[in-house]
C-alpha cells in the first residue's frame, strides 16, 4: 500500500490511469482488486489526514455520502458526520472527534472496538506506515461477539443451576485447579475466598482443611496426599467426612469426559 498508493500519492509522476474509465491500471489495479476483495475494511490516510484510499468493504461497512470518502477528503469531516449521526454514542461532537483525530495521528498500534448505532461490532487497528500516514483496519466482529453474549448468558444460567442445587459441587481440571464451584460449597466450607477463586490449586484447599482439624489428627502431608490421590483418581465410591463442627459431608468424585473431576459434597447430619 505506502509503495503504490503513498509513492504515486506524493510522487511527480501520477499513477497510470484508463482515461475513458477514469480507473487505476497496471499494478494498481491490481492492489486495488486485492484490497477491494479482502475481507476486512481498510483505509489509508496521509499526514495531512486527508484520505488516500478506501476499500469496498469500507464503504460497504460506514453508509455515509460518498463524496466524503473521495482521495483527498479530509478524514475528520468522515468522523464528524458518523459522531454526528450517533455513531460513537452520547456526547459533545467536537470532544469525540478531537480524540479520533488523535488516534489517527499517533496511533498506538493497539485495537479498540465501536458498537454503532445499527447493533454492528468493529474492531478497528490503526497503523502508522514508513511513507508517512496511517493505516486504519475494521474487522466486523458482530457475530464473535454475539456468539460470546450468547456463552456468557448460558454460563450464567448454569451458575443460577449451580447455585441452587442442594448439594455442593466442585469442579477441578487435570492439573487439581478449581475451575468452578457454586454457592453451597461455599457456604459449607468457610475457607478464605481466594483457596476457591478459578485456577486456584485445589490441593490449597484441601492443606487448609487439613491444618484446621477438618481431616481429624494425623499428619497434614499424608492427610493432604490422600485427598489429592482421591481427586487425581476418583473410584467413583462415596465416603464421608465428619466435620469439626460436628456435620457430616458424603462425598462423591467421579471423572468427566472433558477432563478433571467432578467433586459432590452432601450434607447427611440429619440423617446421621
Amino acid at each position: 500500500l505506502a509503495s503504490a498508493f503513498a509513492g504515486q500519492q506524493f510522487s511527480n509522476q501520477a499513477p497510470r490511469m484508463d482515461i475513458a474509465t477514469e480507473q487505476p491500471t497496471g499494478v494498481l489495479a491490481q492492489l486495488q482488486a486485492a484490497l477491494d476483495n479482502m475481507p476486512g475494511a481498510l483505509v489509508y490516510t496521509d499526514v495531512d489526514l486527508n484520505i488516500v484510499f478506501c476499500n469496498a468493504r469500507f464503504r460497504e461497512m460506514y453508509k455515509v455520502p460518498p463524496l466524503l470518502l473521495r482521495p483527498g477528503r479530509p478524514y475528520p469531516e468522515f468522523l464528524r458526520n458518523l459522531a454526528e449521526n450517533g455513531y460513537y454514542g452520547e456526547g459533545d461532537v467536537d470532544a469525540i472527534v478531537a480524540r479520533r483525530v488523535e488516534s489517527l495521528r499517533n496511533p498506538t498500534g493497539r485495537s479498540f472496538e465501536d458498537h454503532t448505532p445499527d447493533g454492528r461490532w468493529y474492531r478497528i487497528l490503526r497503523h502508522r506506515v514508513a511513507c508517512g500516514g496511517t493505516v486504519t483496519v475494521m474487522t466486523d466482529i458482530t457475530e464473535q461477539k454475539l456468539a460470546e453474549q450468547i456463552l456468557a448468558d448460558k454460563e450464567m444460567q448454569l451458575h443460577i443451576a449451580l447455585d441452587n442445587m442442594p448439594g455442593a459441587l466442585v469442579y477441578t481440571d487435570e492439573n487439581q485447579r478449581i475451575v468452578v464451584c457454586n454457592a453451597r460449597f461455599r457456604e459449607m466450607y468457610i475457607v478464605p475466598a481466594e483457596l476457591l477463586q478459578p485456577g486456584r490449586p485445589y490441593a490449597d484447599f484441601l492443606r487448609y482443611l487439613a491444618e484446621n482439624g477438618y481431616y481429624g489428627e494425623g499428619e497434614v502431608d499424608t492427610l493432604v496426599a490422600k485427598r489429592v490421590e482421591s481427586l487425581r483418581n476418583p473410584t467413583g465410591k462415596t465416603f464421608e467426612d465428619h466435620t469439626p463442627d460436628g456435620s457430616w459431608y458424603r462425598i462423591l468424585r467421579r471423572h468427566v469426559a472433558a477432563g478433571g473431576t467432578v467433586t459432590v459434597m452432601t450434607d447427611i447430619t440429619e440423617q446421621k
